[in-house]
């Protein structure tokens, strides 16, 4: 990883290009192994986040680029700000004012950029919330055409347009596939 001071990094740059993605970075999962480990997936099967990880992607991606570009500013802000210096005539001593003098200070939002961006995060939730209600819908659509059985697991396993395919999970294997149609809201065997 590059040091703070580094912030032109191709590392860096490679992860502002291509957002936060699934897979391809081996070092991350490297990382992951070591701290964590690894168990079978009998053991701790697939959940709804782990198997739907698009929204949570393109949000990371989305904050990432964002909060680099307030670093930067910030960054550059700061070095472009000489720190003058006082001579003390008495001593011949230079003296530095306080750092927080000579930072350019943030200004507020005003009230229409600072309601224009919750208007913006609340249409992002609410986009958000119609695609996990969409998927919390396709499941229980398949939950009901399964029956009762607290033995097995449901997971959207892949979405084509307005088709959901979710898959019927007993000791993480697939043991029955149900193609559901959230246009119509219809359910077929797979």
């Amino acid at each position: 990883m590059p040091k703070p001071e580094q912030i032109d990094d191709r590392e860096i740059e490679f992860m502002l290009r291509k957002g936060i993605r699934d897979g391809g970075y081996w070092q991350n999962f490297v990382n992951l192994i070591n701290k964590y480990g690894i168990v079978p997936e009998y053991v701790f099967p697939d959940t709804y986040s782990s198997s739907n990880t698009k929204e949570l992607n393109e949000l990371l991606s989305k904050y990432l680029r964002k909060f680099t570009i307030e670093i930067r500013k910030n960054k550059n802000a700061v070095e472009s700000t000489a720190m003058p210096t006082i001579e003390n005539k008495d001593t011949n001593v230079e003296e530095t004012p306080e750092k927080e003098e000579n930072l350019p200070q943030k200004q507020e939002p005003t009230k229409e950029e600072y309601v224009g961006e919750e208007e913006k995060e609340a249409e992002q939730e609410n986009v958000a919330s119609q695609a996990q209600s969409k998927d919390e819908k396709a499941i229980e659509l398949a939950k009901k055409e399964w029956g009762e059985d607290n033995s097995v697991t449901f997971n959207i396993e892949e979405k084509d347009g307005d088709k959901y395919y979710v898959a019927v999970k007993k000791d993480a294997t697939s043991i029955k596939w149900y193609e559901v149609d959230t246009d119509k809201w219809t359910i077929s065997e797979y």
